[in-house]
């Protein structure tokens, strides 16, 4: 990494080798329209489909694995050693599409460290997201 980028985009997978390269694409896409320097970390934690092996192949993507203990240590391992600005944490599903990212400058220049994107917040839209899985939420949100 020759400059130090103004934002990381840290990309948390578990087996998800068919979600990878639409995401990897569309972040990759995203960011070559910006002005600044940004860079795609994936983290992988121990998929068992190959996902690590796609990760690594990309070229410009950094790959990090970590053992299967939860999404927070995948998060931590992500983004501990990142240098840059701005750092973004997104899932392989992208279910916060990568152009909101744009949208949390006028938080930042408020003085805000960090800034948190909900689905359950007001005006929030739900992108590509599963019936089932929407289902579950309500349950799991009831408990």
């Amino acid at each position: 990494m020759a400059a130090t980028p103004f934002l990381s985009v840290v990309i948390t997978t578990y087996n998800d080798i068919h979600r990878l390269p639409t995401t990897v694409a569309t972040i990759s896409a995203s960011l070559v329209q910006q002005s600044f320097p940004a860079v795609i970390i994936v983290v992988d934690d121990s998929s068992t489909d190959g996902t690590a092996g796609l990760a690594a192949s990309y070229a410009g993507v950094y790959m990090l694995r970590c053992k299967h203990r939860s999404k927070g240590v995948a998060v931590r391992v992500g983004a501990l050693p990142v240098r840059s600005e701005d750092v973004l944490l997104c899932d392989a599903d992208l279910a916060t599409p990568i152009e909101e990212w744009e949208q949390q400058g006028p938080h930042f220049s408020a003085g805000f460290d960090v800034v948190i994107r909900s689905r359950e917040g007001i005006g929030a839209q739900r992108y590509n997201e599963p019936f089932h899985r929407y289902l579950m939420g309500r349950i799991f949100k009831t408990c």
